[in-house]
């Protein structure tokens, strides 16, 4: 600017300097005396001041926007051709606005969206956290919960992994963005001019700054949301992590609760290969053509058919039972009659004269008498001790007389001598008739070596009653010498073998009584 117009712009300033005044004394605001609504000067002449402030503005900004049209660095030439490297950069199809509205709209609707959104994720990572510290740790949900396909560990790790792909991708992300929000503005603010086609593009309510401005708001909001935000879910990821690496809940401890389970199914007592053999087992049992259902299914049948049958069945036994009660009740055989009787038998046990206390004393006399030092059982037992003393000094002993069968033809005697020295025995055979007298003697001494026997036989008639009464006698069976006696068929000059013997005329030594003689 030069010096002329240098000087000029002072004399205006000049000029409203001396046009501002303190008052015009010709109003009633200056001076009371003049009449009332009468314009003051002074308001006149500072409204006059402050619209030729205004144009003076107005020639100031005009002077400065002629210079910048005519720059070779701001000019008109230089902006149309930075609006038309704005307007090629704002509807280009790669990276215009339109561009960026699809993908601020690709960003949006991941975040936003139901299936793999920040709302969704909260919901999952919420899920995942009440079963890690839940009251019962259980761990089989634990386990669904972490490796669940559609809110497990390995899902929420490939949205968050969508999601970061997405807001830190450097062609799509949220840096590239705001560095092409950051160029756009910084060209839209530093122009001049309304340009028709950036006008257009910026006021656009499709693809303008405003609604961008809201898209990234929204952006802008869900990713610092206190809920459903970055920090959020670093929060949330960092529980997971810590629940993840738990000592107690982790999954190596998950890990070797799914050892321990997998150790228990693949188990050869009690796994999956052992139940399926038990079930197999069970299978065949109740398939078993002898044990199985079907066998079941006849049993109960014909236990059904017992119970309905006319003979055996529940109708019969209720008859029975009817009769049974009939029988209790009777006033003959019943309940009433049986205790009388039983009054009856208590009456006689409690009697004075044959109850059990009367037995008692009877009993206590008979204990008494056994347990005497006179006559007792120690009195008998040393009398038939020396009975047997007496009568194991003996040498004589008898088969006392005894009946011979019909079929008996001969009574064969045999001795035999167990000392070391030789012995003699007299055997005497004594017929009885019918009367009981002697009929007939027969004597037979034999004469015995040393651990040898000696047999003698006496013929017998069992035809004749009068003879058929025959008893043996021993004389000179000492200790070590032992006599037996048997009747047999055969007659006595018959061989002794073979012979067949009566078996109820058999005597052997331990048959044999001692002789007494007066």
């Amino acid at each position: 600017m030069d010096k002329n117009k240098s000087d000029k712009s002072n004399s205006h300033r000049n000029f409203w300097t001396e046009m501002s005044v303190d008052g015009c004394g010709k109003c009633e605001k200056c001076n009371p005396k003049y009449k009332k609504d009468k314009k003051c000067d002074k308001d006149i002449i500072n409204y006059i001041c402050s619209i030729l402030e205004q144009q003076k503005e107005n020639l100031k900004n005009t002077e400065k926007i002629l210079k910048l049209l005519t720059s070779s660095k701001y000019g008109l030439k230089e902006i149309k051709e930075e609006v038309s490297d704005i307007e090629e950069a704002v509807l280009s199809p790669t990276f215009g606005l339109e561009e960026i509205k699809t993908e601020i709209a690709i960003i949006e609707e991941a975040i936003l969206s139901p299936t793999f959104g920040l709302a969704e994720i909260k919901s999952e990572v919420a899920a995942i956290e009440e079963v890690l510290l839940g009251a019962t740790f259980n761990v089989g949900a634990i386990a669904a919960a972490v490796l669940s396909p559609t809110f497990g560990l390995e899902e929420i790790k490939t949205e968050i992994a969508i999601i970061e792909e997405a807001i830190l991708s450097p062609t799509f992300g949220l840096a590239e963005i705001k560095s092409e929000v950051a160029a756009i503005e910084e060209v839209l603010l530093g122009a001049t001019f309304n340009v028709g086609a950036i006008a257009a593009a910026v006021l656009s309510p499709t693809f303008g700054l405003e609604e961008i401005k809201t898209e990234v708001a929204a952006i802008e909001e869900a990713v610092l949301s206190a809920t459903f935000g970055l920090a959020e879910i670093k929060t949330e990821v960092a529980a997971i992590e810590e629940a993840v690496l738990s000592p107690t809940f982790g999954l190596a401890e998950i890990k070797t609760e799914v050892a321990v389970i997998e150790e228990a199914v693949l188990s050869p007592t009690y796994g999956l290969a052992e139940i399926k053999t038990e079930v197999a087992a069970i299978e065949a049992a109740l398939l078993s053509p002898t044990f199985g259902l079907a066998e079941i299914k006849t049993e109960v049948a014909a236990i059904e058919a017992a119970v309905l049958s006319a003979t055996f069945g529940l109708e019969e036994i209720k008859t029975e039972v009817a009769a049974i009660e009939a029988a209790v009740l009777s006033a003959t055989f019943g309940l009433a009659e049986i205790k009388t009787e039983v009054a009856a038998i208590e009456a006689a046990v409690l009697s004075p004269t044959f109850g059990l206390a009367e037995i008692k004393t009877e009993v206590a006399a008979i204990e008494a008498a056994l347990l005497s030092p006179t006559f007792g059982l120690e009195e008998i037992k040393t009398e038939i001790v020396q009975i047997l003393d007496t009568l194991a000094g003996g040498e004589n002993f008898t088969t006392g007389a005894f009946v011979v069968d019909t079929t008996a033809n001969s009574v064969l005697v045999n001795v035999l001598n167990r000392t070391a020295e030789e012995v003699e025995v007299t055997v005497t055979r004594f017929v009885f008739d019918a009367a009981g007298g002697i009929v007939d003697t027969t004597s037979d001494t034999l004469t015995i070596p040393a651990d040898e026997t000696a047999t003698t036989v006496f013929s017998v008639d069992a035809s004749d009653p009068d003879t058929a009464r025959v008893e043996i006698q021993f004389q000179g069976l000492v200790d070590g010498v032992y006599g037996w006696v048997g009747a047999r068929t055969e007659d006595e000059n018959a061989d002794l073998a073979p012979s067949t013997f009566i078996p109820s005329n058999i005597f052997s030594n331990q048959n044999l009584s001692p002789l007494l003689t007066p």
